[in-house]
């Protein structure tokens, strides 16, 4: 298996949700946009702006493997900042949080330089497990 690496720039970038779910997780915009589509409360535009969207995310970046995310259930996505690409999928990102506000659908953007244990990284984004409590020194 080859080292995770963390971002050269040390900078992260998440889009997700405003308030957390039942769980108390934060989604991120991604899901939040797969959940609204399928709730059927879009318009005929909207869901094809959404297709249209879902398209360019993939155009400009590989899904992690599922794995990723059944092996590690906490685990979120993260941008990384600075590059083409990533600037590219955070104008993106961005669009797609215009989207979800048109249906009431409040969105946060969270920065740090330390998204957790990353599981997973490539030049745009890493996957990474939230630190807890047990992961402080204090």
């Amino acid at each position: 298996m080859t080292p995770v690496e963390a971002s050269p720039s040390g900078d992260y970038v998440r889009y997700e949700s405003a308030v957390p779910d039942r769980h108390g997780r934060y989604p991120g915009i991604f899901a939040m946009l797969r959940g609204l589509r399928e709730s059927g409360r879009m318009s005929e535009a909207d869901g094809a702006l959404a297709e249209e969207l879902v398209a360019r995310s993939y155009a400009l970046h590989d899904e992690p493997d599922a794995t990723v995310f059944e092996t590690t259930p906490r685990a979120i996505s993260w941008f990384v900042a600075g590059g083409e690409r990533s600037t590219a999928l955070r104008t993106l990102a961005e669009d797609v949080a215009r989207l979800l506000a048109r249906y009431g659908i409040a969105t946060r953007v969270v920065r740090t330089t330390d998204p957790g244990r990353i599981t997973f990284a490539d030049d745009v984004q890493v996957v990474a497990v939230p630190r807890t409590d047990a992961d402080w020194p204090f």
